[in-house]
């Protein structure tokens, strides 16, 4: 079992200076969220991403259980007015199956979280399931479109690379083949240094649904533990309703800046 980078001192981590870049999305990264211009936030430390005029920050990994677990001990709930569309019948933030994980499993990705839970955990810690770059939901007919998409900007550098890591395929520079502490594949980093685990490990939800229904379609991005290959580029894409929850369901966080 690899070491987690959750477990260095965040100076180790932390400083990172990136210069401008000519295409693509320029970057800062901070994994204790005082440097490089993302505040600090409940749950995975923030990459920032800077897409034209419109930055924001993304989780530098997918939702941990501990993390999860912090969530579910605040007892947070979301205002009759900030639920969601086609989440008002899902109030119960508690993992479908798997929960509590097993001692050890703390720094693993949460699994078995619907859409609607993975909003409101966002929610809580300030940030929102990953939209559209120029705020709120994006249209799920742009989930293959890295100058509208937050998730897909950060993970391809706006679209330069095929993979996270690049154009060539990599069988063993993420997790597809066995669910992974967050960050212990170091081969599977984003366009932006500190980015990890957007190919593989697991699916992530995002802010992309076919409507407000309740039994929508909403999309999931990048690959899991148990992907084909050709699940695991940046556009890599399943949807499931939005009360849908699997083994192989994550998701991380955006913030607008």
């Amino acid at each position: 079992m690899r070491v987690s980078p959750r477990s260095l001192p965040t100076l180790a981590l932390a400083l990172l200076v990136f210069a401008p870049l000519a295409t693509g999305c320029e970057a800062a990264v901070s994994l204790s969220g005082l440097e490089g211009g993302c505040p600090r936030k409940p749950g995975a430390s923030l990459v920032k991403i800077t897409s034209g005029d419109r930055p924001f920050c993304i989780d530098s990994t997918e939702a941990t259980n501990a993390e999860y677990a912090q969530f579910l001990a605040s007892g947070f709930t979301l205002n009759a007015d900030k639920i969601p569309d086609g989440c008002a019948d899902d109030t119960d933030h508690t993992p479908s199956d798997h929960w509590p994980p097993a001692p050890g499993y703390d720094d693993f990705p949460v699994q078995y979280v619907d859409w609607c839970q993975a909003s409101a955990y966002c929610a809580w810690t300030g940030k929102r399931l990953c939209g559209a770059i120029d705020g709120g939901p994006l249209a799920a007919t742009n989930f293959t479109n890295a100058k509208v998409s937050q998730w897909l900007c950060a993970c391809s550098d706006h679209g330069a690379t095929t993979y996270p890591y690049g154009n060539d395929f990599d069988a063993n520079a993420c997790a597809g083949s066995d669910l992974s502490i967050v960050a212990s594949h170091p081969a599977c980093v984003g366009s932006v240094s500190g980015l990890y685990d957007m190919s593989g490990n697991v699916w992530e939800w995002t802010d992309t649904c076919a409507s407000s229904d309740p039994t929508a379609f909403c999309d999931a991005m990048g690959g899991a533990f148990d992907s084909v290959a050709a699940d695991f580029p940046c556009a890599g894409e399943r949807n499931w309703t939005r009360t849908a929850s699997s083994a192989n369901i994550g998701f991380r966080c955006c913030l607008d800046l």
